[in-house]
């Protein structure tokens, strides 16, 4: 699959009628676009990145999470973060 048609196909999850358990963190829910997004790019150490934040307070405090993946190709290195709905976002690299 070509980037495009991952995008192409990745942008008709705008909803989830069904959930799924992360593995090792089983409160986290997943929508029907992670799942989908971890299967098909092999990213399944992103999800459980985003578990392993599970615990600190500024992630728990937010009930519906929107998680952004910065890449800098130059440094090779890479920075998540969780949108904080009241202040935008938090870094957590």
């Amino acid at each position: 699959m070509t980037a495009a048609e991952f995008r192409s196909q990745l942008a008709h999850f705008t909803g989830s009628e069904t959930f799924t358990r992360h593995s090792l963190r089983r409160s986290l829910l997943m929508t029907e676009g992670v799942v989908f997004l971890a299967s098909a790019a092999g990213a399944y150490w992103l999800t459980d990145a985003i578990a392993s934040y599970q615990h600190t307070d500024r992630v728990l405090s937010e009930h519906f999470q929107v998680w952004h993946l910065m890449a800098d190709a130059e440094t090779r290195s890479v920075c998540m973060a969780v949108t904080k709905q009241a202040t935008g976002s938090s870094a957590l690299c």
